[in-house]
């Protein structure tokens, strides 16, 4: 059979007796080892192999700077530190609008590496906001230089090819309904 006591906090008659007004005016202090558990503990660090695979990315990153980022043909190659460095029309339109993001690619490789070896809680906001910015930053390239570089055939074309497409979708919903 379990029986459960219970413990008073209350002092008992010789210890009241005994102690001074200042002692039972104190509050009562937790033993050594609940202080201890409460004290706030160290914020974990993230997994080795997900700080591993950060140092990665930001070693990818600071690697990619140097290598071509853009072929035409055999001649021409130009690497991200050369789209920083080098002028010229074809060159402004492609890195214009983010100069200044091509120029902290390293930079931003570096803190990736650094954050992954200190396995700071801010590993996961680093990479998110690293990959939303470069990719977000990489298709309004893409889309602007697309958008800069087609003519109007290309866009009748295209035009012609997504009515063409729409119609036949709204043929065939129309034909399932009979």
């Amino acid at each position: 059979m379990l029986t459960v006591t219970e413990t008073s906090t209350r002092p008992s008659a010789s210890q009241s007796a005994s102690s001074s007004p200042a002692d039972r005016d104190r509050a009562p202090t937790a033993p050594a080892s609940e202080t201890a558990e409460s004290a706030p503990a160290k914020p974990p660090s993230a997994p080795i192999w997900l700080r591993i695979v950060q140092g990665l990315s930001g070693l990818g990153l600071m690697v990619g700077f140097f290598m071509p980022w853009i072929k035409l043909g055999e001649m021409v190659s130009v690497s991200g530190f050369g789209l920083v460095l080098t002028s010229g029309d074809v060159v402004e339109q492609l890195s214009a609008p983010s100069r200044g993001l091509i120029v902290a690619i390293p930079l931003i490789g570096l803190a990736l590496i650094a954050i992954a070896m200190k396995g700071f809680r801010g590993l996961a906001w680093a990479g998110l906001a690293t990959g939303i910015l470069i990719i977000l930053v990489g298709l309004y390239t893409l889309i602007s230089f697309f958008l800069d570089s087609t003519g109007t055939g290309m866009w009748l074309v295209t035009g012609s090819a997504l009515l063409a497409l729409g119609t036949s979708a709204i043929a065939l919903r129309l034909s399932r309904a009979r």
